[in-house]
């Protein structure tokens, strides 16, 4: 309940993770359908294809669309889309 109520209402950046099996995709799928799609963005890290932190950031700013893997430039399109 509380995570729904994240996802749907708040700015925040939820990141899940836990070992293979554990439920997140489930979990993803359902915080999804649960909220208006629209107004989410979902994005799934591979730590496979990551290595490294910068490999996660890599991935993150392809997911939503950012020039720059940078925290800064990240952050600031997770305000952008908060906003939208």
């Amino acid at each position: 309940g509380q995570l729904h109520h994240l996802a749907r209402y708040s700015q925040l950046l939820l990141v899940v993770i836990g070992p293979q099996g554990s439920g997140k995709t489930l979990l993803r799928q359902a915080l999804v359908a649960s909220t208006n799609k629209q107004s989410v963005q979902s994005v799934v890290v591979s730590a496979r294809g990551a290595g490294d932190a910068a490999g996660v950031l890599r991935q993150v700013a392809q997911a939503l669309d950012v020039a720059q893997a940078e925290v800064g430039a990240i952050l600031e399109q997770v305000v952008q889309l908060g906003l939208t």
